[in-house]
């Protein structure tokens, strides 16, 4: 594998992991187009979940404060601990569809990274829900005004069990390529009336147990990769993580600034080229 490939791939999945495209999507993509221009076989889907491993890693690092104050109040009284007590909970709720999607349609969803055409039908749902979850925006106010985590490290609104249930349900569908996870989760969020800093953390706090439970899933075929993977592997890591680390910065600022309506428009748009492809091949 070609280590320019590695680099490239590393600088797509630390973009678009955080922001609402498809990291998955752009990643098959990618190496649909220049798999097929470089003669390469399909690249594994273990070396995708590999680099996702570098946007987990950056994610932690980035929810580090939100992380360490729920857990240092999870057993506490008063309405800390009820708050560290109740993310957990909807966290916990939120991550069983996904957790069921993955293991009961493994073998289905790797086979998916192959097709343009789900990868097109992919961004253009993605599109029509970040449309309507900033039409939404617009016209409800959130329930609650909260600080910010610069103030207030457990700034977060806390959703239902219930909200937090069709939030997963949001999260599950986007194992496949084109369905954005973060686009997906704070759209469903934000349809909720959940404030838009809270629906952009608690998004990220759902890509912990997800990323980290794919990645354990695909540890096997991680370590299977042939030796020829290894500096590419390596690569790519760091350069996702470098990336990445710049890029989940950005979507607090795109979220409560009402710019959902570009990347509606842009994974809209590719969608279209998507599907055009998938016809003309």
């Amino acid at each position: 594998m070609p280590i320019l490939l590695a680099v490239l791939l590393g600088i797509v999945q630390g973009v678009t992991e955080f922001l609402p495209v498809s990291s998955d999507g752009h990643l098959a993509i990618v190496q649909i187009y220049l798999g097929r221009w470089l003669d390469l076989e399909h690249i594994p889907l273990a070396f995708d979940v590999a680099l996702h491993g570098a946007t987990l890693l950056v994610t932690f690092v980035f929810l580090r404060k939100q992380v360490f104050s729920i857990l240092r109040h999870l057993f506490s009284a008063g309405e800390r601990g009820a708050k560290a007590r109740g993310l957990v909970l909807a966290g916990f709720i939120a991550s069983l569809p996904v957790a069921l999607v993955g293991l009961m349609w493994k073998h289905q969803i790797e086979a998916s990274f192959t097709s343009k055409a789900i990868a097109g039908l992919g961004f253009l749902v993605t599109g029509l829900l970040l449309e309507f979850a900033h039409r939404r925006q617009l016209i409800s106010a959130p329930r609650a005004t909260v600080n910010g985590p610069e103030e207030d490290p457990l700034f977060l609104q806390v959703p239902t069990p219930l909200e937090a249930f069709f939030i997963g349900v949001a999260q599950a569908t986007a194992v496949l390529p084109g369905l954005s996870r973060s686009g997906s989760t704070i759209a469903a969020a934000l349809i909720f009336g959940i404030d838009a800093r809270s629906a952009v953390y608690f998004s990220f706090l759902l890509a912990l147990p997800a990323v980290f439970g794919a990645v354990v899933l695909e540890s096997d075929s991680i370590l299977a990769l042939p030796p020829e993977y290894t500096a590419p592997l390596v690569i790519g890591f760091l350069v996702t993580t470098l990336v990445g680390s710049f890029a989940i910065r950005v979507v607090p600022l795109v979220v409560t600034r009402l710019k959902l309506r570009a990347f509606s428009l842009y994974v809209s748009i590719l969608g279209v080229l998507c599907l055009l492809g998938a016809a003309i091949a």
